[in-house]
């Protein structure tokens, strides 16, 4: 599936260790190395996408300013450790400090069909050159979070057009990276 992936163009395949532990990685490597010039690879583990919490659910002493992280993560690209800086979870004004303090490469935020509350983030990143990459475009599996498939507007366009809920949610042009928006 990865190899075919690429075949057409795909240039970006997001990873973590959390999406099959001690093989998700291994199976990016065994199928595409030596990787194509153009692939980007981004990983939460591997220190590319700086992924944000918010620091009322850290303690005190695990509280670190965001221009530490970055500056942490600029020092690492310049090392050669990673190619790029990215951040995820981002607001619009850490997306702002990013652009100017690491030049950040691209910004991994939630973003879907019934979930566009970082619709001022996707505006401000094409002008940065920033890529785009949006995560749960079909919803999330986690409580309390809308998901396109259920979406009884959704599920009527579906059935209309003779289409699944999914399909739906993924055709839906906010959804879909463009050279603009996407790497």
């Amino acid at each position: 599936m990865l190899r075919r992936a690429v075949e057409p163009g795909v240039d970006h395949i997001d990873t973590a260790q959390c999406y099959g532990p001690d093989v998700a990685n291994q199976l990016i490597r065994e199928a595409l190395h030596p990787y194509p010039d153009d692939l980007v690879l981004v990983s939460k583990v591997g220190a590319v996408n700086l992924r944000l919490t918010d620091d009322r659910e850290l303690s005190a002493d695990q509280r670190v300013p965001l221009e530490d992280q970055l500056a942490e993560m600029v020092a690492l690209r310049e090392e050669g450790k990673i190619a790029g800086v990215g951040i995820s979870t981002a607001t619009r004004a850490q997306v702002e400090q990013a652009i100017k303090q690491a030049g950040i490469g691209c910004v991994q935020n939630a973003f879907s069909l019934l979930d566009r509350t970082d619709t001022e983030v996707l505006d401000l990143c094409p002008s940065a050159g920033v890529a785009y990459v949006p995560y749960f475009p079909l919803g999330s599996a986690f409580p309390g979070m809308p998901k396109v498939t259920e979406n009884a507007a959704v599920r009527a366009v579906a059935q209309r057009v003779g289409a699944s809920p999914a399909q739906v949610g993924r055709a839906w042009p906010g959804s879909w990276p463009t050279e603009t928006t996407c790497c």
